[in-house]
């Protein structure tokens, strides 16, 4: 039965979301992106200077690991622990609400 039921599903599923994706367009007509639409200098710019910058990130963060104000900071974050999934409700609240 399970075994049916997934198989059902799988076969199902394309037309699933592409019902799903049609809500939040304003055209019935698809139209399919090439790579060679996108294939841009912009686009090659932006694709290098966003994994320059995590790049960067990364390499920052772990410099600012040794820094003294960073791991005091770390710590005091840490006393807030047992209160994160409060903190995570209320700020998760707050966005929707902001929405």
């Amino acid at each position: 039965m399970k075994t049916i039921f997934a198989t059902t599903t799988l076969f199902f599923l394309p037309q699933i979301s592409n019902a799903h994706v049609k809500w939040f367009s304003r055209s019935s007509d698809p139209t399919i992106i090439s790579f060679t639409n996108f294939n841009t200098q912009s686009f090659w710019f932006l694709l290098v200077l966003s994994v320059v910058a995590l790049a960067l990130v990364v390499y920052l963060d772990r410099i600012l690991e040794s820094w003294k104000p960073f791991v005091r900071f770390n710590t005091y974050l840490e006393s807030y622990g047992n209160h994160a999934d409060v903190i995570l409700r209320v700020f998760t609240g707050a966005a929707l609400l902001l929405s």
